[in-house]
């Protein structure tokens, strides 16, 4: 991507559009979450941002990293349980179905 290209070469932009940020770091307009919807309840915890960032997409806004900002993701050490890695495969089997913009 541009972005690694250019933090290589020093010559970083204020910008850049990117397909994914996790929820955790976002800022957005509310005429945005009107328009698109929340969090689905089809994904509790995991996938959840995923799922929220393709609607945005398919409503014709842009995902992006502003170079300025800071953001923590202040979270314990947690461990892959067998189930906690069914439950990330199983929701990212379903966030594949729900994406409006999925090519059959």
């Amino acid at each position: 991507q541009k972005l690694f290209s250019d933090l290589f070469a020093n010559r970083r932009k204020e910008l850049y559009e990117v397909d994914f940020v996790m929820a955790a770091h976002w800022l957005m307009d509310i005429s945005i979450i009107k328009k698109v919807g929340v969090f689905s309840p089809s994904f509790p915890h995991y996938r959840e941002d995923n799922n929220l960032v393709s609607r945005i997409q398919y409503h014709g806004y842009k995902v992006g990293i502003v170079m300025s900002s800071l953001a923590v993701h202040d979270r314990e050490n947690r461990k892959m349980t067998k189930q906690k890695e069914m439950h990330l495969h199983y929701t990212s089997v379903l966030l594949m179905l729900s994406d409006p913009q999925r090519k059959n």
